[in-house]
């Protein structure tokens, strides 16, 4: 079977063949009879499109259960990270409480300690110099896409037209 480029290629080729090639310029008399080709190309090509689509459907609704599959599992690790933290707070509570900084066996040596950390709920109180500031810059496509529409140019600035596929 033919690809869809292949197909569009041969269609090309066909309507683009002097009409010399086609038709006996002196007589009226067909040559080469193009339109049953063309009807034909045009039979597989819609074809192969229809089919094209029916792999796209799959094909998503294969990425969104794969979609699913790894939120269900990020979800099960996020589990059993919060678990562990959980299990490690109480064990480092525990071993704090009864003043006990290594517990060992042949195992495993478990020690707790303390860490420091700084926490700001309110920034606003901060003096300037103890604040960092961070900018993020985009363009606004909405507002954009608006002002190019009612034949405003800016530099830099470029519609790009691509194909796209609405397949139901």
């Amino acid at each position: 079977m033919r690809s869809l480029y292949d197909i569009d290629i041969r269609i090309e080729a066909l309507l683009s063949l002097p009409e010399e090639d086609v038709v006996d310029v002196e007589t009226g008399e067909v040559k080469r009879d193009i339109w049953s080709e063309l009807d034909a190309l045009d039979i597989e090509r819609r074809e192969k499109i229809a089919n094209i689509a029916l792999f796209i459907k799959q094909a998503k609704a294969e990425a969104a259960m794969l979609r699913e599959y790894a939120k269900s599992i990020t979800d099960r690790a996020r589990a059993k990270e919060n678990r562990v933290e959980r299990l490690i707070a109480h064990t480092a509570a525990s071993m704090m409480q009864y003043d006990d900084r290594t517990i060992e066996d042949k195992r495993v040596r478990v020690t707790a300690t303390t860490s420091k950390s700084v926490d700001v709920p309110d920034v606003s109180v901060l003096p300037d110099e103890y604040k960092r500031v961070k900018t993020t810059i985009e363009a606004d496509k909405t507002k954009l896409t608006k002002a190019l529409k009612a034949g405003e140019t800016f530099e830099g600035v470029y519609v790009i037209e691509k194909p796209t596929l609405r397949i139901k």
